[in-house]
């Protein structure tokens, strides 16, 4: 039994089966037809059902016409071939289009959406973290997949941490939002917050990659943290090495074990590597940081170049130009300490120092200024050709340089420290050595700490 239609398609069907249809009201038919799956299948029903009926008729004709032995004009026949064409034209079209409605409501019913595909896995989590999919927002939960595409906001007090299947960890913290890749080749992005890595070996020509707005992280297998702070992307490298290339012009920093760089969204700063360890690091508990330097050397009064012995890129503060008719070589000046530093039993100088080409007898000298110009000053025996941490305290082991019975009382303020290499006593400047500053710190501690020893001359 046939679906119920507008009567006005049926009266429309049958005036074109016979003939006497106008064109409006075909073309009208023929977009019902088209567009209105139930007024195709009528249309091809009710062809089926003229065309046999034509069959029928014609037979019956044809012996009609043999009896009487009279031929059918030819005009007729022609007449009658493009009705019957015509008729059996549209009726294909209703035929075709009832097909491809029943193809297309069959495959939709049997054809599922492809498996979202699976990156990595949820193997710790606390507190609030989202994964927004085109599906929608959902919270993850401990074990959870993270399928490709997928984008991660880590809530406030909250932290995340994900598995791949090649062994790397991922640690985000919080305040972390970052997108998986939808596609093998393209690189994770990390839009805000800070995330810790350890990086699987990672295949020949196939490092995995952590792009921000400032930059882009290349990694083959190490660990490392990448952060966003301050509108500038920060890395750290504590194992391999990092290849990092900043956005805005294409600088390219390989950042080695131990040491960090920082890239803005700008060009006006080249990309120099810090030690990651500073020498604030692990100072005896309830010490104070009164002075400390700052990459790259706002304020220092030296050569800031990239010393022997660290990696390319890195940036250290140096002298080595002799200072003629006397035994020193070219000083190194600090800023000036601002507010200034009182001197005491526990207050400490600790630099990290580089002396190269010194000869037995060469010693490093310091400079301590007071504001009214007074100046107290110290030797050091140096370590040659390695990089070496000295502290130092301020206290009677540093010398009123214009009369050397007047040493530093506990209480004097500091406003300056400035470095120099020294020849033995006698003898003059040469040129050759050099001398090397990349981490300099003035601090308090609650009681004495390991010091080097001073050299009286």
């Amino acid at each position: 039994m046939s679906e119920p239609l507008n009567k006005d398609v049926d009266a429309a069907i049958m005036a074109y089966l016979v003939g006497d249809i106008e064109d409006a009201d075909l073309a009208e038919l023929d977009r019902r037809v088209r567009e209105d799956p139930a007024a195709a299948r009528r249309m091809a029903q009710l062809c089926d059902h003229e065309m046999a009926l034509a069959t029928m008729l014609n037979m019956r004709q044809g012996r009609q016409i043999s009896a009487r032995s009279k031929p059918v004009p030819k005009k007729l026949q022609r007449a009658t071939r493009r009705t019957s064409q015509s008729r059996l034209w549209m009726a294909a079209v209703a035929a075709l289009i009832v097909i491809g409605v029943a193809w297309v409501a069959l495959h939709n019913s049997s054809v599922k959406p492809a498996p979202a595909t699976r990156v990595a896995t949820v193997t710790e989590i606390a507190g609030t973290v989202e994964v927004n999919r085109p599906d929608g927002k959902s919270a993850l939960k401990l074990k959870a997949p993270l399928n490709a595409g997928d984008r991660i906001a880590v809530g406030a007090q909250s932290r995340l941490a994900l598995s791949f299947d090649d062994g790397t960890t991922l640690t985000l913290d919080a305040g972390t939002t970052l997108a998986l890749p939808s596609a093998a080749d393209q690189p994770l992005h990390l839009e805000s917050g800070a995330l810790t890595a350890s990086v699987a070996h990672q295949p020949a020509g196939k490092p995995l990659r952590i792009h921000t707005a400032q930059a882009e992280a290349e990694i083959v297998g190490t660990q490392f943290r990448l952060a966003i702070e301050n509108n500038a992307t920060r890395l750290d490298v504590s194992e391999g090495r990092v290849r990092l290339t900043r956005a805005a012009d294409k600088a390219v920093a390989l950042v080695d074990a131990g040491f960090a760089t920082v890239a803005t969204g700008g060009t006006e700063a080249p990309l120099y590597l810090r030690r990651l360890q500073t020498l604030a690091d692990g100072l005896p508990a309830q010490s104070k940081v009164l002075v400390g330097s700052t990459a790259p050397w706002s304020g220092w009064e030296g050569d800031v170049s990239a010393p022997p012995g660290t990696p390319a890129g890195t940036l250290a503060i140096g002298s080595h130009l002799p200072q003629p008719g006397t035994r020193f070589y070219g000083e190194i000046r600090s800023p000036l300490f601002s507010p200034e530093v009182p001197s005491g039993d526990h207050t400490y100088l600790r630099f990290r120092y580089r002396a190269d080409d010194f000869k037995p007898g060469d010693l490093i000298k310091f400079m301590l200024k007071k504001k009214d110009g007074t100046i107290f000053h110290g030797f050091l025996k140096p370590e040659v050709g390695n990089w070496t941490v000295a502290t130092v305290r301020f206290d009677g082991a540093f010398l009123n340089l214009g009369d050397h019975a007047l040493p530093m009382k506990p209480g004097e303020s500091l406003n300056q420290c400035v470095f120099l290499g020294a020849a033995p006593d006698g003898e003059l400047a040469r040129t050759g050595p050099k001398l090397w500053l990349d981490d300099v710190i003035v601090f308090s501690a609650p009681g004495d700490i390991p010091v080097s020893k001073l050299e009286s001359n």
